[in-house]
């Protein structure tokens, strides 16, 4: 005669299975922050003024301006196109230096930009052989206790948003996560 099979090895494994699904999800939203601006409403943005402390370092929004994106070359410095200037400031609050990298040498996503309407801003574009006005060198340290500014560049945004969402992957200076600001339209000069 067959012994009969016991049945209680069905939730301890459906248990398992939710306990490994969980540790991966964990690990990919820890150690793939890029995965994190795909939900917006992840952290609560920071507001105009305030300032973002996390990995050593204290980021703001420090100005936003639509002005003419100054960029220099082996041919000499010359005017680009009209883009929006998002200004963020970097203090390194840390002991030793922060190191500075486009999101490109890293693999991290690019900084977003979003309208109150769910709109996506593109980046201003230029190519990688000039120097941008604003912009810190594509690998640069910030000393400890020092700050730094660095330009983002986007198109001119479309008229009749009260607000913006900036995503900005902290990879950019050594750091994790997304981090979001949140810019009001009429804090942003020469934006009509």
């Amino acid at each position: 005669m067959a012994a009969a099979k016991g049945k209680g090895g069905g939730i301890g494994s459906a248990i398992g299975c939710l306990l490994l699904l969980g540790a991966v999800g964990y690990g990919i939203w820890h150690f793939f922050p890029q995965v994190r601006t795909l939900f917006p409403g992840a952290a609560a943005p920071v507001d105009w003024g305030q300032e973002y402390y996390g990995g050593g370092l204290g980021v703001k929004v420090a100005a936003a301006e639509v002005e003419v994106t100054e960029i220099e070359d082996t041919l000499g410095s010359r005017d680009g196109n009209l883009d929006l200037h998002v200004t963020l400031e970097i203090k390194n609050v840390g002991d030793a230096p922060v190191a500075y990298k486009t999101p490109r040498l890293l693999g991290a996503s690019e900084p977003k930009l979003l309208d109150d309407a769910g709109r996506s801003v593109p980046l201003a574009v230029y190519d990688d052989q000039v120097t941008i006005s604003g912009q810190l060198a594509h690998a640069q340290e910030i000393a400890p206790h020092d700050s730094e500014q660095h330009d983002i560049l986007f198109k001119v945004p479309p008229k009749g948003a009260k607000s913006f969402l900036l995503n900005v992957d902290m990879a950019m200076f050594g750091s994790r996560g997304v981090v979001q600001f949140r810019i009001p339209a009429d804090k942003i000069k020469g934006l009509r």
